[in-house]
């Protein structure tokens, strides 16, 4: 049993030493996929029904209901740091499309940081391209009071 402890630690810090340290904690249980869950269309999420779309894993954002970028709803980071993730399958090549209200908002395709994209008035409009596969999305805002709304995933064609 002693030399069983030792291997634990050693397996915990091999798996988390590469971790960030802006990464929010997230031992406890992620929101999404729970009891409100949305039936949004997947490739097109507008958050209006209330809900986080099943599937979709988030650590300290919550469904807004007052604000919006075309309507009152929109996923607004409720903490200092907020991650939300979802994977979706590109059958051919496509676009990532979604709107961000905010300064200190990150996306991520795959685990790689995408650069900012235009600004249209207070709302900020994304779209970057997609190849066919599996890709794992991530927004990170660092405040309270950032939004992401309208995420869109379409094909090329």
């Amino acid at each position: 049993m002693k030399k069983t402890i030792p291997l634990i630690f050693l397996a915990f810090a091999i798996l988390f030493g590469s971790c960030k340290k802006e990464e929010p904690d997230t031992t406890g249980t992620p929101s999404g996929g729970g009891t409100q869950t949305s039936n949004e269309s997947p490739d097109f999420v507008t958050f209006n029904n209330g809900a986080i779309p099943s599937g979709w894993k988030t650590y300290t954002w919550e469904v807004d209901k007052k604000f919006g970028h075309n309507d009152n709803f929109a996923l607004k980071s409720a903490n200092s740091v907020a991650t939300v993730f979802t994977t979706k399958t590109m059958k051919q090549e496509g676009f990532v499309e979604f709107y961000s209200y905010g300064d200190k908002i990150s996306f991520y395709i795959d685990d790689v940081a995408m650069p900012k994209q235009s600004t249209i008035g207070s709302w900020s409009k994304s779209v970057y391209p997609l190849k066919p596969g599996l890709h794992t999305f991530k927004w990170q805002a660092e405040g309270i009071d950032r939004y992401i709304d309208d995420i869109k995933f379409y094909s090329a064609n």
